[in-house]
């Protein structure tokens, strides 16, 4: 027993695995290449991963599908979705991601191969409901959001955990001469996951950002944006800026810096078709370590 969770706890120590669970990853190409910048923004079906409250903003029927390809084999594969009710009826979505660590070579006590297996897999639930808490003016209102999610987790194809999260948030936006927004989001609330005797508690967030648009006409906008993020796994707190340029509402460019544990700087341009066909990515530069980069495909009906 002991020497099983010996195991269980060096797998869990392991840097690689660390850091690339589900709930630590920027899911969504835009957000990625905006510095990782989305909580204050949160205007379409990416807000489900940033900030629940957003998911309001969708228009009539959003689906996001997104392939991530990060460090040493690892990927992550997202389907989001959501729709917006009529009248005061909010807006619901649901949101489905897989993860998988990548192999594992298990050697034995004389060097030699036992099997190769997963390292980790993951795979992430998301029910969300938004819906506007306060129509302040024709220009202005808060919204709100809350999302139940589920997380089922297995190391090394062995040691299998589950539990249950919340998130929770809300939005401030105004459409004012310039357009300003602000939000502040729970993430990861809830009990960790246990692997037989070995408890791994989630990484709760506390995150808080804005938005605003210096330049919004039909030809030409522009957005900056910033956030704080702090994170009980890492016991510090990162902050975050990003910008948007938009051209003709049809092409947009997007760039953003990120500062913490490790500083990075993010790119990333989005093609959106009359709201009906959006393409969007998103990469992230680590230095000496490779990129890490992000493809979405989303519609609207």
């Amino acid at each position: 027993m002991k020497k099983k969770m010996l195991f269980i706890l060096l797998m869990l120590c392991s840097a690689q695995l660390f850091a690339s669970t589900v709930l630590e990853q920027t899911i969504g190409a835009r957000p990625l290449g905006l510095g990782e910048c989305f909580t204050g923004l949160a205007d379409d079906i990416n807000s489900i991963f940033s900030n629940p409250a957003g998911t309001y903003n969708i228009k009539g029927k959003e689906v996001s599908l997104l392939y991530y390809d990060t460090l040493s084999d690892t990927t992550l594969t997202t389907l989001a979705t959501g729709v917006k009710m009529q009248g005061r009826g909010g807006a619901i979505s649901v949101g489905y991601s897989t993860f998988d660590g990548g192999k594992f070579e298990e050697i034995d006590g004389s060097g030699n191969l036992v099997r190769t297996v997963k390292a980790l897999t993951e795979t992430l639930a998301i029910v969300n409901y938004s819906n506007c808490l306060k129509q302040i003016d024709d220009e202005k209102q808060i919204l709100v959001g809350l999302s139940a999610k589920s997380l089922s987790s297995k190391l090394v194809e062995t040691y299998p955990a589950s539990t249950m999260a919340l998130d929770a948030g809300i939005l401030y936006q105004s459409n004012a001469e310039r357009s300003f927004s602000f939000g502040v989001a729970v993430q990861n609330a809830g009990a960790g996951l246990k692997y037989d005797q070995v408890a791994d508690p989630l990484p709760m967030k506390v995150k808080a950002g804005f938005a605003i648009g210096l330049m919004d006409t039909y030809k030409y906008t522009f957005r900056v944006l910033g956030e704080a993020v702090s994170s009980s796994r890492t016991k510090q707190t990162t902050i975050g800026a990003g910008v948007e340029y938009g051209f003709a509402k049809l092409l947009y460019l997007r760039a953003g810096y990120r500062a913490g544990d490790v500083r990075k700087m993010t790119f990333g341009f989005g093609v959106n078709v009359r709201n009906a066909y959006v393409l969007n990515y998103g990469t992230e530069m680590l230095g000496d370590v490779e990129n890490l980069s992000q493809f979405s495909f989303g519609f609207g009906f």
